[in-house]
């Protein structure tokens, strides 16, 4: 990894949130391809806009290459949760109690749907203010 914030790295970040040290390389592939997943997701629902390359493939992706401008710092602290528990949800669920699953459930829609709304807000503020 170059010289990049070490926060913003979202498999880093990933992994550190999961508890894993960012020298663990056993499961970076598992990791990538959950956060993959979940970025596919953020795509569908309109949180990463058309043209934006999502796809991460390691250590020096970071949410800056993805997301930028308005309300980036808020989006960016949004994803990175939406991210752990998509992650966490697939990747250590057997030592995962059922109430927190049902929990890490209810957080992952509620913070679509928050995603959905503030990106939503941004576009209707953005062409209220092109008029």
């Amino acid at each position: 990894m170059d010289n990049r914030d070490v926060s913003l790295s979202i498999l880093q970040c990933t992994k550190k949130m999961l508890g894993l040290l960012p020298e663990m390389k056993e499961f970076d592939v598992d990791i990538l391809a959950l956060i993959n997943s979940a970025m596919f997701t953020l795509f569908e629902i309109g949180v990463i806009p058309n043209g934006v390359n999502y796809s991460v493939k390691d250590e020096d992706t970071q949410y800056t290459d993805i997301f930028s401008g308005k309300n980036s710092d808020e989006i960016i602290s949004a994803v990175k949760t939406y991210i752990f528990i998509k992650v966490k949800l697939g990747f250590d669920i057997t030592t995962t109690p059922s109430s927190v699953i049902d929990a890490y459930e209810k957080m992952e829609k509620e913070l679509e749907w928050r995603l959905s709304v503030l990106v939503d807000h941004n576009d209707t503020f953005d062409e209220e203010e092109s008029k």
